[in-house]
């Protein structure tokens, strides 16, 4: 029978930074006969937030662009707060979403020494975003992921069993082989010969031939010499002895003795 471990179980995870992928090595499998189960646990922002200060003084020239991190421009709103310090009439400042890497303010001449603070806060929303966990190789398991590197506080985890049905499948099949050989022992689709007596007539040594169906032993040649070829179908031979006891015509032991046995050609 085989010696296997059926499932290898383990956890891959993800934390800031990271990138798509990340693996784990696992005990080899089969890859044909593998598959993998895997539950996967995200924890992650369905919204980018970036935060920049821009100060505004009398040296600053309207409009002004101010550099941010790439955004989607379609799935991102930029909203001010601001604070003034000013002298003349001009009053307030205008934000817009210039292009993905900029944001432009908007005002009018600031007068000398005044000043205009701006927090400007850029929300980017993201696009539902999943993790898969699959069997690379005989020896990988990878989960991977979209959207970049995970941002600070973001994390997935995933636990999973990769499990490999082929060495299971080989022990099924040689158990149902040696059933087979087992309903022979007990007399299913058996042809017995090379049968010996001894003075009296008892039978002291015969062979019983076990066959995996009724034609293959119907079909079987009677009294093969010991040494032949197994005939088709033909699973094992087994030698039988007995003794008896003339005086008591009583049988005192028997001896059985497997001589042949086939090959099961249904495990790899």
């Amino acid at each position: 029978m085989s010696e296997y471990t059926l499932v290898r179980r383990g956890l891959l995870s993800a934390v800031a930074t990271d990138t798509s992928p990340v693996q784990a090595t696992i005990a080899a499998v089969k890859t044909g006969s593998s598959f993998r189960i895997a539950t996967i646990k995200e924890n992650r922002r369905r919204t980018k937030i970036q935060q920049v200060s821009q100060a505004i003084t009398d040296a600053s020239v309207s409009p002004l662009d101010v550099t941010i991190s790439a955004v989607d421009t379609v799935k991102t709103k930029v909203t001010i707060t601001f604070k003034e310090k000013r002298t003349n009439d001009n009053r307030g400042v205008t934000a817009k979403l210039q292009s993905s890497t900029a944001v432009r303010l908007t005002f009018d001449t600031v007068a000398a020494g005044d000043t205009i603070d701006v927090e400007i806060l850029v929300e980017e929303n993201v696009d539902y975003r999943g993790a898969t966990v699959r069997l690379v190789d005989a020896t990988t398991v990878e989960m991977s992921w979209d959207g970049g590197a995970l941002l600070t506080g973001e994390t997935i985890t995933a636990t999973y069993e990769v499990f490999d049905v082929e060495d299971m499948g080989d022990d099924l099949k040689e158990i149902l082989f040696r059933l087979t050989r087992l309903l022979g022992y007990a007399g299913e689709n058996v042809r017995q010969d090379l049968l010996s007596y001894d003075d009296p007539g008892n039978m002291i040594m015969y062979r019983l031939r076990v066959f995996d169906t009724r034609a293959n032993a119907e079909a079987s040649t009677p009294d093969l010499p010991d040494g032949e070829d197994l005939e088709t179908g033909e699973l094992a031979r087994v030698r039988m002895t007995q003794e008896i006891l003339a005086s008591q015509n009583d049988r005192t032991g028997m001896i059985r003795v497997l001589t042949d046995v086939a090959d099961n050609e249904e495990v790899g």
